[in-house]
């Protein structure tokens, strides 16, 4: 049973440590809110956007070349700022997009592929039977 105990407790110093370092190097971008008022105190939003890519990403295994995956980037941000949002602590943006929060006036049609559709005239509707 005290081996156990010693696992731990090397366990525990090395993730000390390790959070240690981190803080030590990061610490300059920790206090970065009080420099922006308007700043957000933590990375929800981050947070979330990376929980939406990285599963979409993984799928695709990587770019060939940095140009695609810049242009994918754009895309997917532009596309990320038409979806609504479900979930606010702010009760007066749920149900509104991004862009809508920001209080850009979108057309009525605000989904990101509708809109390049119409406004392309694109149509991927097959014409076989």
């Amino acid at each position: 049973m005290p081996k156990l105990k010693h696992y731990a407790d090397n366990s525990d110093q090395e993730r000390f440590k390790k959070a240690y370092r981190s803080l030590r190097h990061n610490f300059k971008y920790t206090l970065t809110h009080f420099d922006h008022p308007g700043m957000m105190r933590d990375n929800n939003i981050i947070e979330c956007f990376n929980g939406i890519i990285k599963p979409r990403l993984k799928l695709m295994k990587g770019f060939k070349k940095y140009e695609n995956m810049d242009r994918y980037l754009k895309l997917f941000i532009l596309n990320y700022r038409f979806h609504k949002l479900k979930e606010s602590r702010f009760e007066e943006r749920r149900g509104l997009c991004p862009l809508e929060c920001a209080e850009v006036v979108l057309p009525e049609i605000n989904n990101f592929l509708t809109f390049l559709r119409d406004s392309l005239k694109l149509d991927y509707t097959s014409s076989s039977p």
